[in-house]
Parts: structure tokens; C-alpha cells; sequence
């Protein structure tokens, strides 16, 4: 494991700033002129050593071969894996931080990895992937709109109302709210998508994956989330031996 020392304020996003910052990072192969870099972001609880986490994927003769590429993993900001966190000592006390570490978002994160990339002297032309975080973003996103819209489902047809017409209520009830909060992330992350401002260039493809996953969650709720929670539960009245979809709603059966 290396370190990176950045001995200025570190500001972040909330207003305040660390008085120091270091992080944490692997890197496997030579860095040369006309390297090929790539550099991988770990999820919010792993650590840089991808080549032990990944394995399969990184390390020689593997999809990312340190051969061919010069790979970098830093570990985040606000970890316990080396780089700055609650865990490291405060400049001001010489204690550990604690609760007393400020609240950092993403962004603090993105140009923590910034620093580090330019002390590396890497170049624009660098691949990122991203594991975790965009995943998290969607799987959480599909999952909180799927349970609502099955549970107000299930509410409909404890009223009386078949699964057909119970599925298709729900999931107009739940569109509103859901599109409206698409819609406004994804303006408000334009921008970022656009790699407008200081190091817009190096969060613009954090910006893609998050619009992109908005984007993608919406169309899984309304359109995969409905559909595969009526054939579960037609497989489920037939395994129970309870009137088939198609016998409760003659529309299936036509």
C-alpha cells in the first residue's frame, strides 16, 4: 500500500475543511508515457487492494493485465482503510476524529481522487470503473419504489380488486412521485454530466452513471417490477391451487 500526503486545507462540500489529507492507494504496473491507465473506485466498504477483491479481473492475464495497463485504486475519503477518516488523528488535538469527522458526500470523495490523480501525473484519457456505487444507487432506488407499489397493490386486492386491475392502479398511483424524483436528480445532475465547472472533466462520468441509473431504475419499476410481480403470483395461485390469473380476469384469458 501507498500513501499520498496532501499537507494544505481540504475543503468540502458541506463548508468546512481537513486540515490535511491522506490517502491510500495500489497501483499495479509501470507508468510510463504511453500508458494505458485505468483506474477502479471501490465500493463505500472495500479497500484499494483490488487485486485481492477482484480476482479474475485483475491481475496478469486477466481482463485488466498490469502488462497492458498502469491500475489504480484509491481507497475513499472517510474509510478505515488508510485514507483520511473518523479513525485519523485531528492536526488541531492529536486525538482520533471520531464523531467529530465532518460529513463528507461523494464529490469530497471524487476530488479527493482528483489530488491523487494529479500527483500520479495521470492524464484524461484514463478508464474508470466503478464498482458499487451506481449499483447500490439502483438496486436501493428499484427496491424502495418496488415495495410500494406491491404493497399498495396487495392493499387493492384485499378491497375486492383482481391482480390485473390492482398491479396497474398501483403502479399509476406510485408514477407521479416517481417520475417527478427522476426527473429533478437528473436536471440537477446535467451539469455535472456535462463536466461543467473546475474538474467537471473528472465527474462527468460519475454524472452519466447516476442519470443513467435513474433513468434505468424508473423503466425497471414501471415496466419489469409489474409485470414479473403478476407472474409470480400467477405461479403462486397455481401452486396454491386458488383460481388462476386468467380465470380471476377473463382480459388474460382473451
Amino acid at each position: 500500500m501507498k500513501y499520498f500526503h496532501y499537507n494544505q486545507p481540504f475543503p468540502l462540500e458541506n463548508g468546512q475543511s481537513l486540515a490535511a489529507l491522506d490517502i491510500a492507494y495500489h497501483t499495479y504496473g509501470t507508468l510510463r508515457a504511453d500508458s494505458k491507465v485505468v483506474w477502479i473506485c471501490h465500493a463505500l466498504t472495500a479497500n484499494s487492494e483490488v487485486a485481492d477483491w477482484w480476482k479474475g479481473l485483475v491481475g496478469k492475464d486477466h481482463v485488466i493485465d498490469p502488462d497492458k495497463y498502469f491500475i489504480v485504486c484509491a481507497n475513499i475519503l472517510g474509510s478505515c482503510y488508510g485514507t483520511t477518516g473518523p479513525l485519523s488523528k485531528d492536526p488541531a488535538t492529536g486525538q482520533p476524529y471520531y464523531h467529530q469527522f465532518p460529513l463528507i458526500t461523494i464529490r469530497d470523495m471524487v476530488q479527493a481522487h482528483i489530488l491523487l490523480r494529479k500527483h500520479l501525473l495521470t492524464t484524461e484519457s484514463a478508464r474508470f470503473y466503478k464498482a458499487g456505487l451506481g449499483c447500490v444507487m439502483l438496486v436501493g432506488l428499484v427496491t424502495k419504489n418496488s415495495i410500494l407499489i406491491v404493497e399498495f397493490a396487495n392493499q387493492l386486492r384485499e378491497q375486492g380488486k383482481d391482480l390485473i386491475t390492482a398491479t396497474r392502479e398501483a403502479s399509476i398511483t406510485r408514477f407521479r412521485p416517481i417520475l417527478m424524483t427522476a426527473v429533478s436528480t437528473i436536471a440537477g445532475i446535467v451539469p455535472i454530466a456535462f463536466g461543467l465547472g473546475a474538474g467537471g472533466e473528472a465527474r462527468a462520468p460519475l454524472g452519466i452513471a447516476v442519470a443513467g441509473g435513474m433513468l434505468f431504475s424508473t423503466i425497471l419499476t414501471f415496466v419489469v417490477v409489474p409485470a414479473t410481480y403478476i407472474l409470480f403470483e400467477h405461479a403462486r395461485l397455481r401452486l396454491l391451487g386458488a383460481p388462476s390469473v386468467a380465470a380471476v380476469d377473463p382480459r388474460v384469458a382473451a
